[in-house]
């Protein structure tokens, strides 16, 4: 749950910006997408509706102009199709457990929720105690630092092909290496460094208890819940092309046709 001190914009993801020096980013938008996922679809519907009725459009031609606007829609129109691909996951996954009860597993949901939770919103809490300025810090790491850290894991995890301290040089390098690091002065390599080894620890001593999906040899089965995750987490996946490239890109199977279409016409997809 937020503080007192954290603001619902944050949380609800609304802005396609992050710089909430209360949370550092640690709970921004996932906890709304999440929602959204677990809610009715014709919510879902209405939103997508809602949103791309605002596309703008080249007058006389079918072409959506390539602006800001769009490219911020577009986004939105991906998450919201995830969210209805982790519903209809969701329905499946629980059936089958209840068929198969000796062979049950989380919803995909589930994971990106645990995930969050274990790995983000936790850490972010004894991170901060370690911090000379926390709120300064935190507003600089709330743009853009954990899905750059999450597809640092992702990325090191398909290095090797499993969840080992090695990742932790990728977290760290995706941090201070990434197209977005110009924005964080202040998350230098020692603040990278912090955050890596806190995050990697919440990680290990919760495995395989409490993410036994990502125990043993990490495939893109495996690494699904951690592309939703940074996907959700990103303020702005249009403005960071790390995430696109390896998160909401390898997560188009979950994105409908006419979603498609637009992120090909504004984002190059």
């Amino acid at each position: 749950m937020a503080t007192g001190r954290h603001n619902d914009s944050c949380s609800n993801g609304q802005r396609h910006a992050c710089h909430c020096g209360s949370c550092g980013g640690s709970l921004h938008g996932w906890r709304a997408w999440l929602d959204l996922a677990i809610g009715p679809n014709a919510e879902r519907t209405q939103r997508w509706n809602r949103r791309d009725r605002v596309l703008e459009r080249v007058p006389a031609q079918r072409s959506l102009r390539r602006n800001q606007r769009n490219r911020e829609i577009v986004g939105d129109l991906a998450r919201i199709d995830i969210s209805g691909w982790l519903s209809v996951e969701g329905r499946r996954t629980r059936l089958a457990n209840v068929a198969e009860p000796a062979v049950a597993r989380p919803t995909v949901t589930e994971q990106v929720e645990a995930l969050a939770e274990g790995l983000a919103r936790a850490p972010w809490e004894r991170i901060t105690a370690e911090l000379a300025d926390p709120a300064g810090i935190g507003r600089e790491f709330a743009d853009h630092g954990w899905c750059d850290l999450l597809v640092g894991l992702v990325r090191g995890a398909e290095a090797t092909g499993r969840l080992d301290d090695g990742v932790r040089k990728w977290m760290q390098s995706a941090l201070v290496c990434s197209s977005r690091a110009q924005y964080r002065p202040k998350v230098d390599k020692a603040i990278a460094d912090l955050v890596a080894a806190h995050v990697w620890k919440a990680l290990a001593s919760a495995l395989p208890e409490r993410y036994p999906w990502l125990t043993g040899r990490t495939g893109e089965r495996e690494l699904r819940s951690l592309r939703v995750l940074a996907v959700f987490m990103c303020p702005a996946p249009e403005a960071h092309v790390e995430v696109r490239e390896h998160a909401l890109g390898p997560a188009i199977g979950m994105v409908s046709e006419p979603t498609r279409e637009r992120l090909n016409q504004v984002l190059g997809f």
